[in-house]
């Protein structure tokens, strides 16, 4: 996977955090965008280091129709990258237009101590499981012809139930490694919604 500077319909871009206890609602948030045909992009396909590395994450931002931005975790130590990137799709927003941005977080209100600025956004709040944010990334991606939660839940749960083989088969230990996400974005390709 590449960046873009092309905005691409079913691409959405993806600020969560690389942490172990973060992988199930990386998963479920996943799932319930593969369930709506789209494609998941994330910061781990743009190679570490160097002056461009702040280019080519606005660049894929910025190839994104959309993107969620979960600071659940910014947390101690503080974590900037995750508000740094939020602020670099307000600015997409706010100069085209042609980005929508939706953050999501874990508890009701908590944003209003944490980034002040932002009041006035409606903040999705998934209580920190798979039910929330199966349903708060479903409520944004909802289309004409909605897919059921019993049929997203089915494919987060295989996901789920695969995750220590796609490390294992990764050869690393957690999901937010490029070779990690480029199979469970296959798993999800060849799984059926039924």
């Amino acid at each position: 996977m590449s960046s873009t500077s092309a905005n691409e319909p079913t691409a959405i871009f993806l600020n969560v955090s690389y942490d172990k206890k973060y992988e199930r609602l990386f998963i479920a948030m996943c799932s319930a965008i593969f369930a709506h045909q789209c494609r998941p992009r994330l910061t781990l396909e743009v190679p570490d280091g160097g002056q461009g590395r702040l280019r080519k994450i606005h660049e894929l931002i910025q190839g994104c129709r959309l993107s969620f931005h979960d600071l659940s975790r910014v947390g101690t130590p503080a974590r900037f990258n995750m508000p740094f990137e939020l602020g670099l799709a307000c600015g997409l927003n706010l100069n085209q237009h042609a980005h929508e941005y939706f953050i999501l977080e874990a508890k009701p209100y908590r944003i209003q101590k944490t980034l002040s600025d932002i009041n006035g956004v409606d903040v999705l709040v998934h209580n920190n499981t798979v039910k929330g944010m199966l349903n708060r990334v479903t409520s944004v991606l909802q289309t004409d012809h909605p897919i059921t939660m019993s049929e997203i839940s089915k494919l987060d749960r295989f996901l789920a139930a695969k995750r220590k083989s796609i490390v294992r088969n990764a050869g690393c230990n957690s999901l937010f490694n490029p070779v990690a996400f480029k199979l469970l974005a296959g798993l999800a390709s060849d799984f059926t919604l039924k």
